[in-house]
């Protein structure tokens, strides 16, 4: 007779990552899209996906910040969910579409040279 061992896996809380995940997702859009897009409409394609990420990273931290009323540890007490890290990554959001909207106001060229 052979018994299946099974093996436990920790549960994710996958809310309390969807913020950092949703900004991997853009950047990676962002990167595809700089090779991928012709070079003409690259600077704006990129911003557009920067923007959509940090707004729905924000988003995201607004509805864990709202679902959060008390610190819990997360994924085996490697990291934890409270309200002032999900504050801090709004404020980052926010901070990241400012600094977006900067950059594509600049009208210098790059990679001149």
């Amino acid at each position: 007779m052979i018994v299946a061992a099974t093996i436990s896996t920790p549960k994710v809380d996958w809310l309390a990552l969807s913020p950092v995940l949703a900004l991997l997702v853009a950047s990676c859009l962002c990167l595809l899209s700089s090779v991928l897009v012709p070079r003409a409409a690259v600077r704006g394609v990129v911003g557009l996906y920067a923007i959509a990420g940090f707004v729905a990273s924000g988003v995201l931290a607004g509805a864990l910040y709202e679902r959060s009323p008390e610190a819990k540890l997360l994924i085996a007490e490697s990291m934890t969910r409270d309200r002032i890290a999900a504050l801090t990554q709004i404020i980052l959001a926010v901070v990241g579409v400012a600094a977006t909207l900067v950059a594509l106001n600049d009208r210098r060229r790059s990679n001149v040279g």
